[in-house]
């Protein structure tokens, strides 16, 4: 019998916010595999840094995990900032910050394609700055730990509802970067995207538009699940 430790690291799509216990990631997994009696999983999840959706907590959360044990396979769940979360993660100016903040009071007022061009702009300066850099630390350090470790990484959810049309601009640029890095390390990306576009929003995803149902959990877990098998078979 072959012996796998899994950690994720994440927010929300990990746990299943406000979905039944079973639509939880590391429960899906499980599920997926206990018939497989040549395939015996350890799965540890951390969502601590759910409340502070910055790099920093993440970062500081993998490191936490990482001294304690060496994991075969790490998967990381990176959030879908806000053009606020950006801003403030960066090493900005005060002025650029409060300019940031004031940028994103209005563009939930303006005409829908003005504010979308408002936000592309200054949003894309900081993810391919200093946002990426974090990014690729994130990597860097399971790596550091163990160089034999699998690493995926998760794309973010993308935003639906109304109310968070503004953070579909930050999602798509998320979304290309997240191939990117994995071409530069080598490593392999999950596609949650994709697979969610085959239904309509209301089936997977939350009345909030950023969190999804227990369908939306199930698909997420089959893609992970089919990675998965990639790798252990």
């Amino acid at each position: 019998m072959s012996n796998f430790s899994i950690l994720l690291v994440g927010a929300c799509t990990i746990t299943g916010f406000h979905t039944a216990p079973t639509a939880a990631l590391p429960i899906l997994i499980k599920r997926a595999f206990r018939n497989n009696s040549a395939v015996d999983l350890s799965i540890t999840s951390n969502t601590s840094c759910v409340h502070n959706q910055d790099l920093r907590a993440m970062y500081a959360v993998l490191e936490a995990e990482l001294e304690l044990k060496q994991y075969d396979i790490v998967i990381l769940q990176f959030f879908n900032m806000n053009l606020l979360k950006i801003a403030n993660e960066t090493d900005a100016g005060k002025w650029d910050k409060r300019l940031f903040k004031y940028l994103r009071s209005i563009v939930k007022r303006a005409p829908e394609e003005f504010g979308k061009k408002l936000y592309t702009r200054f949003s894309g300066r900081f993810i391919e700055s200093d946002y990426k850099g974090k990014l690729c630390k994130c990597v860097e350090l399971v790596h550091r730990h163990n160089q034999n470790s699998y690493v995926l990484l998760m794309t973010p959810i993308a935003p639906t509802s109304k109310k968070t049309w503004f953070a579909s601009q930050v999602f798509y640029q998320h979304y290309q970067l997240m191939y990117e890095i994995a071409n530069y390390y080598s490593i392999d990306v999950v596609d949650f995207y994709t697979p969610l576009l085959s239904f309509s929003p209301c089936e997977v995803y939350q009345e909030d538009g950023t969190h999804l149902t227990d369908k939306g959990q199930k698909i997420v877990g089959e893609a992970i699940v089919g990675k998965l098998a990639e790798i252990i078979n």
